[in-house]
């Protein structure tokens, strides 16, 4: 349905016209010189978006990232 799809394609430039709130240029934070072992873990993560309760994005996730892996 047309009016469905110019409503989808209003909401995608919507989001694309939205200004972020992060600065690109600002120089004020730290820049880490050298990252030294450890590793990321997320264990028994549970997670829904506020505005969607009914949808379930995590449910005990667990997941661990290794020093020096890149995980896409």
């Amino acid at each position: 349905d047309s009016s469905n799809s110019k409503s989808v394609v209003a909401s995608v430039f919507a989001i694309i016209d939205r200004k972020s709130q992060i600065d690109p240029s600002d120089e004020s934070g730290l820049t880490l010189e050298e990252v030294k072992g450890g590793e990321i873990d997320f264990n028994h993560v549970s997670f829904k978006y506020p505005s969607r309760l009914d949808v379930q994005i995590f449910r005990d996730l667990c997941l661990t990232i290794d020093h020096g892996k890149v995980t896409f």
